[in-house]
C-alpha cells in the first residue's frame, strides 16, 4: 500500500521494519490481545491492532480507525520521528543482500543489498557480484560487532549463499 500524505509526500508501506510505521492496541484491549499471546494464539495481531503511519515531511499522524480508513491528525509544533524503535540506533536491523544473473528490468542493477537503519543510507545497488558479496560481509561484519544486527541472508539467483539469525 502507498498513500499521499496531504503535504503532497508518499508514505509506501510495503515491506516491515518502517521507522515511519506502528501498530496501535486501544488500552481497552491490551489484556485480551495479552490472554490471547498467553494461549499461544496470534488472532490478536490482524483483529486488534491498527496502522499509525507518521509523514516525514510534516509530522501529520494517520491512523486507522476501527473501519481500517484512514484519519489524519496534525500537530501543533513541528513532531518529532517518535514512530521508530523505543532502541534507537541500538535497534536490532536486518541485512538482505540479493542478486540476480539475469536482470528483472533492463534499467535495473542486479543487485541489492539493504538493511533497515535510522541515521544513514539504509541501501545499495549493485552491477558487480564480487562488489555486493563483499559489501554485504563487510556490513554484515560492522552490524554484528556492534550487537544491531537481527537476522542476514545474501541470495545468488533465489539460492542461499548465507544466513544468520532468524532469516
Amino acid at each position: 500500500m502507498k498513500f499521499a500524505c496531504a503535504c503532497g509526500n508518499l508514505i509506501p508501506d510495503q515491506t516491515d521494519y518502517l521507522s515511519y510505521a506502528a501498530h496501535l492496541i486501544a488500552d481497552q484491549d491490551l489484556y485480551d490481545a495479552t490472554a490471547m499471546s498467553e494461549r499461544g494464539s496470534s488472532d490478536w495481531w490482524p483483529s486488534l491492532t491498527r496502522k499509525l503511519y507518521q509523514c516525514d515531511s510534516c509530522g501529520r499522524l494517520w491512523i486507522e480507525d476501527r473501519g481500517r480508513e484512514l484519519r489524519a491528525f496534525v500537530p501543533e509544533e513541528p513532531a518529532p520521528h517518535f514512530l521508530s524503535s523505543i532502541h534507537g540506533d541500538q535497534w536490532k536491523r536486518i541485512l538482505r543482500g540479493e542478486w540476480r544473473d539475469e536482470r528483472v528490468i533492463a534499467t535495473l542493477p542486479r543487485g541489492f543489498l539493504g538493511w533497515a537503519h535510522l541515521s544513514e543510507e539504509d541501501h545499495a545497488t549493485f552491477d558487480d557480484w564480487g562488489l555486493l558479496e563483499r559489501a554485504y560481509y563487510d556490513r554484515f561484519e560492522e552490524l554484528k560487532k556492534r550487537g544491531i544486527l537481527r537476522d542476514a541472508m545474501l541470495t545468488k539467483n533465489g539460492e542461499t549463499v548465507h544466513s544468520w539469525g532468524r532469516a
